[in-house]
């Protein structure tokens, strides 16, 4: 099979050699949908099936098969979608199949996740414990329960799971600095990273004309908050690949890896090369046929009925109380103000257990369900009342 060239580096074909084969608010519009299809296209591939970048076709154990021989297999996701979860899961298990992964990178954890990570894997501690003990809610926007099968899987399996991503705080300031003006900022965090493509930074500049802030936002920031994630993430890809025989899988969202930008051409910079990287693909009688150089190959994923579940919202902002949460603002017509909350409100309680933080709230409420009456205990100028927030069933 000829190579195949990428836009933003060299991309090595679905098919290694023989010999090769013998002996992984701002992002979330960065991350999401699906790019618009550019240049040559393939057919859509068959449900349950991968399409390669040349247009063949492979069952899941065939790409398994030659998956083996790269060092590092990106599997890329829309954030909170649970089918791609499943997808993820499946083609991890089948990589592991063939050939033991030594670790399993994930972007929504940061490096200093590893006590936690640690502690699941060796099977002492629980799903809550283990949700509040990584600040899997203070670091990460998105529901856990798409995620925890493939937690699961890799603690039966005795895989290392690793954080690959920065924390919040040093994320924020690394961002806000101009790296060609003061490169030294970036020591002892990151090398300095490589140069974005053209294409990714229109690409991330379009994503961000179409959030509903992003006039407010600044470009090169965003450019810079965007490309930051990538570096470290190919970063600690590369050490855990350094650190051990057998591929590496890295688990992110699709915007850092979709037509080998983001993490591949980061990885290419580091001098790690065989990085395969594999994408869902939603398949339909209407199917946009998709771009050849959006993945190494995609894997026909059936659209599922009904409507994906979501997180469901109270509608207020949130910030540290003195007894709780203190409620900042609550939003015209959402369901908190329809139960009584008022600005300056503390939330004490939810569902009868203690709300401390914005991640016990979130954990309480990745549980509830449409049709459900949350209890709500607050203090409003220290007096307790407890009031019932319903989550109404959509039409």
């Amino acid at each position: 099979m000829p190579e195949a060239r990428h836009p933003a580096t060299a991309r090595r074909p679905l098919l290694l050699p023989l010999l090769a084969l013998l002996p992984l608010l701002l992002a979330a519009c960065a991350h999401s949908g699906l790019p618009e299809p550019a240049g040559d296209t393939l057919e859509c591939p068959p449900t349950g099936r991968w399409i390669d970048a040349e247009g063949e076709v492979h069952t899941t154990a065939g790409l398994a098969a030659e998956a083996a021989g790269y060092e590092v297999i990106l599997l890329g996701e829309e954030h909170g979608n649970r089918a791609q979860h499943r997808w993820q899961l499946l083609t991890l298990a089948a990589i592991h199949s063939h050939t033991p992964v030594q670790a399993v990178g994930l972007e929504m954890l940061p490096g200093d996740a590893d006590e936690s990570l640690a502690a699941w894997r060796q099977s002492t501690i629980g799903e809550e414990d283990w949700l509040r003990e990584s600040g899997w809610y203070e670091h990460w926007g998105h529901p856990a329960d798409g995620y925890l099968p493939i937690l699961h899987y890799a603690r039966l399996e005795q895989i290392r799971l690793q954080g690959i991503n920065l924390d919040r705080a040093t994320h924020r300031r690394l961002a806000s600095i101009d790296w060609e003006e003061a490169p030294e900022a970036l020591d002892e965090v990151i090398t300095p990273p490589a140069a974005p493509h053209p294409d990714y930074r229109k690409r991330l500049l379009d994503a961000l004309a179409e959030h509903p802030h992003g006039g407010m936002m600044d470009e090169a920031r965003f450019i810079r908050a965007q490309v930051l994630w990538d570096r470290v993430m190919a970063e600690r890809l590369k050490a855990l690949r350094a650190s051990g025989p057998g591929p590496v899988v890295g688990l992110m969202g699709r915007g850092h890896m979709s037509h080998g930008h983001g993490v591949p051409a980061q990885l290419a910079d580091l001098g790690v090369e065989r990085v395969l990287t594999l994408l869902p693909y939603p398949v339909a009688p209407d199917c946009e046929p998709p771009a050849s150089d959006l993945a190494d190959a995609l894997y026909g994923l059936a659209p599922e009925p009904g409507t994906p579940q979501r997180r469901l919202r109270l509608g207020i902002q949130v910030g540290p109380g003195e007894h709780g949460l203190r409620v900042v603002a609550v939003n015209e017509g959402s369901v908190a103000e329809q139960a009584g909350l008022r600005e300056g409100d503390e939330l004490v309680e939810a569902a009868g257990r203690p709300v401390e933080s914005h991640g016990d709230l979130l954990m309480i409420l990745d549980k509830a369900r449409e049709g459900f009456l949350l209890p709500i205990k607050i203090n409003r100028n220290g007096d307790r009342k407890t009031l019932l927030v319903s989550f109404a069933v959509s039409s």
